[in-house]
């Protein structure tokens, strides 16, 4: 049976944790992420979130078998944590998501896990979902305001999307680790470059394109290709004008990033 290979991969377990497990700190968490890290591990406990708890060890590097353990609870406990693991199997995390980087096989196993408690089509039915919230997207592009409606602007964030889109669409799971995933690192890092000057040009001339401009589809693009920035320098000089453009809570995100990849450059 495909479930209990599941369980078996990462043992079976009691589902009363008689003490909270806390890994070391491991030698590439900067103080700061670890203790905010082992924070957001406080409160998982507290709640008893088991999927929460996998997904904080995994932050923290705990061992694959840890991490996966708590996962297997959470997914037992609460079977719509599952529409996360589809998230992250269909997407792959642009920033390496930890808890696939901690044990590849083990995270493809619990998708496997979830395919077998939901049905064995619940994963096409999650990209159906998925691909109709895309085109309700680009149908929001089709119905704004064609009066207000910037062609040549809505053509250069186009371009600028799918440079930024298609390369990462060719990473995944089970290809994150070799050269070839190096290789479209190096392609990524590239069109980032690129596309970032073309962003910065557009932000100081003319500001953050407005919905009547572009439509929905393509509002996010400003924030998407600044989003991609590590140096902290570029995120902070944008930040303000994206508040602007895309509101609070897009911006969360954003922050958070910024935050963490200054903590992690302290060290």
């Amino acid at each position: 049976m495909r479930v209990l290979s599941f369980f078996i991969l990462i043992g079976l377990f009691s589902c009363q944790e008689s003490k909270p497990y806390y890994p070391p700190q491991h030698p590439s968490l900067s103080h700061g992420l670890f203790d905010k890290y082992v924070g957001k591990l406080d409160t998982a406990y507290m709640l008893k979130d088991y999927f929460a708890v996998g997904i904080q060890l995994a932050n923290l590097k705990a061992p694959a078998d840890k991490i996966f353990h708590f996962i297997e609870l959470g997914l037992k406990e609460n079977e719509e944590n599952c529409q996360l693991i589809y998230m992250w199997y269909n997407m792959y995390d642009q920033f390496r998501n930890n808890l696939v980087n901690a044990d590849t096989a083990l995270f493809l196993a619990s998708v496997q896990y979830c395919r077998d408690i939901l049905g064995s089509e619940s994963y096409q039915s999650f990209e159906r979902e998925e691909k109709q919230k895309v085109q309700a997207s680009q149908n929001d592009l089709r119905l704004s305001d064609s009066t207000k409606m910037n062609s040549e602007l809505v053509s250069m964030l186009q371009e600028i999307y799918e440079n930024d889109q298609n390369l990462r669409l060719r990473l995944s799971p089970s290809n994150q680790e070799n050269a070839a995933s190096n290789a479209i690192w190096t392609e990524i890092k590239t069109a980032d470059s690129l596309n970032l000057i073309k962003i910065e040009t557009l932000l100081n001339t003319q500001g953050y394109p407005s919905f009547h401009e572009v439509g929905r589809a393509l509002h996010k693009v400003p924030w998407l290709v600044l989003h991609h920035q590590s140096d902290i320098v570029t995120r902070l000089q944008y930040d303000s004008i994206l508040a602007e453009g895309v509101g609070d809570e897009m911006m969360k995100g954003y922050r958070m990033r910024t935050q963490e990849l200054k903590l992690s450059q302290e060290n």
